[in-house]
C-alpha cells in the first residue's frame, strides 16, 4: 500500500497493464552495490531494475564479492566513479568502450563509499567517469 508505481522490495512494477512498463536491452551489465543502512526507497537506482531486470544486479552486502571472472581482461569490469584517476568517458576509444562487459555502480552518501572503495574486489577496477561539463553544484 506504501509503494505507488513499483515495489523497491522485489522490484517488481504496480501496474496492472505491463505492457505499458518499457523493457530496455543494455549494452552491458550493471551492477549495483548499496549500502545496507541505506533506504531502498531513497535509492533513484530501483526503476534500472524494473526497465532491465536481466541485466541489472543490486547488492545489499558490506563485503564485495569478485567482480572480474576469472581470465577476463582488466579492463572488462570498470567502476562509475568520479575520481581525478578515473578516465573520462568520452575519452576513451570505441575498441575500449567496447571491451567493457560489466558497470559497477556505488549507491550510497559519499562518506560510505569509503568502505567500498578500499575493498581489494573494487579497489583493483578500473574507474571511469561521466563528466562533461565542469560544475559548482553541490552534487555531481
Amino acid at each position: 500500500m506504501s509503494r505507488k508505481y513499483f515495489c523497491y522490495d522485489c522490484f517488481i512494477p504496480l501496474n496492472n497493464d505491463l505492457s505499458q512498463v518499457p523493457r530496455i536491452q543494455l549494452p552491458i551489465d550493471v551492477t549495483v552495490i548499496r549500502h545496507p543502512k541505506e533506504k531502498i526507497s531513497k535509492s533513484s537506482i530501483v526503476p534500472s531494475k524494473i526497465i532491465s531486470p536481466d541485466q541489472v544486479e543490486i547488492r545489499h552486502d558490506m563485503d564485495v564479492p569478485t567482480l572480474i571472472e576469472d581470465g577476463a581482461p582488466y579492463d572488462s569490469v570498470v567502476l562509475l566513479f568520479p575520481t581525478d584517476d578515473a578516465k573520462n568517458l568520452t575519452e576513451m576509444s570505441q575498441e575500449e568502450l567496447k571491451g567493457i562487459k560489466k558497470l559497477i555502480i556505488i549507491d550510497s552518501t559519499w562518506n560510505q563509499t569509503r568502505h567500498f572503495l578500499i575493498q581489494p574486489n573494487v579497489a583493483k577496477l578500473k574507474k571511469v567517469k561521466i563528466q562533461t561539463e565542469k560544475t559548482a553544484f553541490w552534487r555531481y
